[in-house]
């Protein structure tokens, strides 16, 4: 488990930690921070295993519109605003889990090679999705907002304290 994703912007070496994207997001969704945090972790440790990755030269699709999620991608990458992010919602990829929206897929690209992963079964609770579905669609009490934020919260620190390799499945 690594607490630091390291990155080389040209010839500096920047490190991240999960508080650093939480700076950049905030809260709201953290458990997608913390979501894309691993996807990078993992991608790296499989893609570039003996140096740090340039920063300039990863690429990054994903079917999931999470914004923690996005962010992250941009925070360590900045893969969205330098054209290297594409989002499709609609893609054909059922072996990965679904989400409220789209699904949990994301491919990682990194000097001709990619990694494309889904998160394991069960790291979500059902409940996660059921108050994600009353939020999107206005339908949460006060109560509601107040757990599905507590779940936010329980999520991000369930996925950090795991090892990259536990969160995902490696798909082909």
């Amino acid at each position: 488990m690594s607490d630091v994703l390291k990155i080389r912007d040209g010839s500096h070496v920047i490190a991240l930690c999960l508080e650093d994207l939480v700076k950049y997001h905030g809260r709201e969704n953290i458990g997608g921070v913390a979501l894309g945090f691993k996807v990078l972790e993992f991608a790296f440790s499989q893609l570039s295993p003996h140096e740090i990755p340039q920063r300039s030269e990863i690429e990054v699709f994903t079917a999931f519109p999470g914004t923690g999620a996005i962010d992250a991608f941009e925070m360590v990458t900045r893969a969205v605003t330098r054209n290297r992010f594409r989002l499709d919602t609609d893609a054909d990829v059922p072996d990965a889990l679904a989400a409220v929206t789209g699904r949990f897929y994301f491919r990682i690209g990194y000097r001709g090679r990619s990694l494309a992963v889904t998160p394991r079964g069960g790291l979500i609770p059902d409940r996660f999705f059921q108050l994600s579905r009353m939020h999107k669609a206005g339908e949460a009490s006060p109560a509601d907002t107040i757990e599905f934020q507590g779940m936010k919260e329980a999520l991000a620190d369930a996925l950090m304290a795991l090892d990259a390799e536990e969160v995902f499945k490696v798909l082909g």
